[in-house]
């Protein structure tokens, strides 16, 4: 799916939702955006997806938050249960 009207369709929806949230961080948005992302190609039956993100920050969140004590915990656990699909 890399490329292709899928993969920007996915995107511009992302990015709809981040913006009806209101003022969020650069990190949350990404987050969000990834995690919605996720969201709409899952539900359009995709069955192997490879997911990029230029953010060091939020790979590394995705990759060993704990999602118990950290203040985006919530959307990063949404994103672990996404992907386990």
């Amino acid at each position: 799916m890399k490329g292709g009207i899928g993969t920007y369709l996915a995107l511009i929806l992302a990015c709809q939702t981040i913006m009806k949230l209101g003022q969020v961080t650069i990190t949350e948005a990404e987050l969000i955006a990834v995690r919605e992302g996720l969201k709409i190609v899952w539900n359009r039956c995709v069955e192997k997806l490879v997911t990029e993100c230029d953010s060091r920050v939020v790979v590394q969140l995705i990759k060993k938050a704990d999602t118990n004590i950290h203040l985006l915990g919530n959307i990063i656990e949404d994103y672990r249960e996404l992907i386990k699909k």
